[in-house]
């Protein structure tokens, strides 16, 4: 079994991607997308990353959906562990505890039943925790549309075989035209669900991360109005679901105008 760390950067943030390396081991791989715009890209070279560990990945364009499918694309194209190749999304600014990537893949190995993992995040000391997360491990049926809990990537490891063409969905997500304010994570594990693909969480802190995030930035119009686009997208336009966001999407607009 080897394990990917899937790290997507925007430009001048793979400059601190090198702290994000633990020491060099033969089962744990980086595979770095760096995402460049055109001025970006005419002035920077491409990087070395000088580590047999790592692929680095450059390549023009925008949106966090299409650098993660760009990074899924490279880690296929460079998988020679045939059923064996775990993925763990990454984003530039965490970092990762000592036996986190132990742990990753010790729940894969004693659960072969799952093609999806979701962990824990632990914040810094003095600031509160991340979300209000289980403390017991449970199977995940279905994906929740909205609440206080909800998956985040970074949280998420995943089977690379089991996801065969699965994609994130470029209209969702920061960067993306349609709607940059989020949402393409829970899109893309409620397509792995509908695929018949099982997730279970594990309630283990393997990722730090500051408790501020773009999915917590604050509520407005477009936002729930974005909500009401996944919740199309993931239950459909006539489901319960999809009807409680359009509300939502009136009262916040009602809300606006008082």
């Amino acid at each position: 079994m080897r394990l990917n760390i899937l790290i997507c950067c925007y430009n001048g943030s793979v400059d601190g991607v090198g702290a994000m390396f633990q020491p060099q081991r033969d089962d744990v791989r980086y595979v770095v997308s760096h995402q460049m715009s055109e001025d970006y890209a005419q002035a920077c070279p491409p990087l070395s990353m000088d580590r047999e560990d790592v692929i680095y990945a450059p390549f023009r364009g925008r949106g966090i959906s299409r650098n993660r499918n760009h990074c899924l694309d490279v880690v296929k194209a460079h998988s020679d562990v045939p059923g064996e190749e775990i993925c763990l999304i990454a984003d530039d600014d965490v970092t990762y505890l000592p036996d986190s990537f132990d742990k990753v893949m010790a729940a894969f190995r004693e659960h072969p039943e799952i093609s999806l993992a979701a962990f824990r995040i632990l914040t810094p000391q003095s600031q509160p925790p991340f979300k209000p997360y289980q403390d017991k491990s449970f199977v995940v049926n279905k994906i929740p549309l909205r609440g206080k809990y909800y998956f985040s990537s970074i949280e998420l490891a995943f089977r690379l075989e089991a996801i065969c063409d699965l994609r994130f969905d470029e209209d969702f997500g920061v960067g993306a035209a349609k709607w940059p304010e989020g949402g393409e994570e829970t899109i893309f594990l409620s397509d792995c669900l509908k695929m018949g693909l099982k997730m279970r969480y594990f309630p283990i802190e393997m990722v730090i991360h500051g408790y501020m995030s773009t999915g917590k930035s604050r509520k407005s119009v477009r936002k729930a109005q974005m909500m009401r686009a996944v919740a199309i997208r993931c239950r459909g336009p006539f489901s319960f679901e999809a009807i409680l966001a359009s509300l939502r999407v009136l009262y916040r607009k009602l809300l606006r105008m008082g």
